[in-house]
């Protein structure tokens, strides 16, 4: 029985009117059996003339109108509901700002199939301004809750292969239905950023693989942004995912990094002039009502576990490299060099 991929991308405001035509038409291109794949675009705040451009650009789409806007996280949740109502088996999320190589899907889709562990499968991204230099070859994970791109900005050496990864890019990651639907999804409350930070560690707690494919090629757009409420989203997000996700005994090994850490991001906040973010993502930790909603999460993330933090935290940095907001470089020198070592220790001490 033929395999059927729902292609997810999200739109917001203007994002559509940007960057929707360059990707659909790459879609249009993918070489992959007809009937296999349909496309799902999710209009966030959603409008008459959006919604009108959409359906102008995309026909063959079926869009998914939100009149709010529910962000990345319950976006793409909304997109998956669909699709399985269709009787999708896939789902690849893509970013609105791709351009996606004829033979993406494909690729993806046999480095997939390898293994029936593996939980989801991250596409190549190269930079599309640059695209001889790399976006992402997977994300990388401080064990304090930072992701990054592993290998961003630089070039190929033609060594490259599929290998395992931290986490998945949400700007292209392929998975199941079933496993989307089985690890609880995207959480809403995230909105965006960090979404799929979550959803990749809850993969690894399953004791699934998060997987790069080489050879399937996606082409960003990638922009970084400035917006400064983007503090409070990635601040708040990192803490809660630290949180709901390890050990009790990993948490108080990891707290006195911590408290170090949150001490220099206060002073760099300042620096920043994003300190009312940062305390604005410390306030959603004085509700009571929010600690609820961590326990509850925590509980779920918990009850996916099938193996040990030792498993878990394998991959694990203690720097954090290619920070495009980062202005301090000897700040980040030494914090680099401290936290490395903090980190080299406390790995050899969980044994749990």
């Amino acid at each position: 029985m033929p395999i059927r991929v729902a292609i997810i991308l999200l739109n917001y405001k203007d994002y559509a009117a940007r960057f929707l035509s360059d990707c659909i038409e790459s879609i249009r291109r993918l070489e992959f059996p007809s009937g296999s794949f349909k496309v799902y675009i999710v209009d966030n705040e959603s409008t008459p003339m959006t919604e009108a451009y959409i359906s102008r650009i995309a026909p063959e789409a079926d869009i998914i109108i939100n009149k709010d806007n529910c962000g990345f996280a319950e976006g793409n949740n909304t997109g998956v509901e669909a699709a399985m109502r269709d009787g999708c088996d896939f789902v690849y999320f893509l970013n609105m700002d791709t351009v996606a190589d004829p033979h993406c899907l494909e690729k993806v889709w046999q480095t997939y199939k390898t293994d029936e562990k593996n939980g989801t499968v991250q596409s190549r991204l190269m930079l599309h301004q640059e695209p001889e230099k790399i976006n992402s070859l997977g994300n990388l994970l401080h064990f304090l809750g930072f992701g990054y791109c592993d290998h961003y900005k630089e070039r190929l050496t033609g060594a490259e292969i599929d290998h395992e990864i931290t986490y998945s890019s949400g700007a292209a990651l392929f998975m199941s239905v079933d496993d989307f639907m089985t690890l609880g999804g995207f959480n809403p409350e995230f909105f965006m950023y960090h979404d799929d930070v979550d959803l990749g560690l809850k993969v690894r707690l399953r004791g699934l693989k998060n997987m790069l494919s080489v050879d399937s090629v996606v082409y960003h757009k990638y922009e970084f942004s400035r917006s400064i409420s983007k503090f409070y989203w990635m601040e708040r997000n990192r803490l809660i995912t630290w949180l709901v996700t390890f050990k009790i005994k990993t948490l108080v090994l990891i707290a006195p990094a911590a408290v170090i850490m949150e001490l220099g991001l206060m002073v760099y906040a300042l620096s920043g002039h994003w300190m009312n973010e940062k305390i604005k993502a410390y306030a959603w930790f004085a509700s009571i009502s929010n600690w609820k909603k961590i326990m509850v999460w925590r509980r779920e993330s918990q009850q996916l576990r099938r193996v040990s933090d030792r498993k878990l935290l394998s991959g694990f940095v203690g720097r954090v490299m290619y920070q495009e907001e980062l202005k301090q470089p000897v700040a980040q020198m030494i914090g680099n060099l401290f936290f490395s070592a903090y980190w080299f220790l406390a790995r050899k001490i969980i044994f749990w």
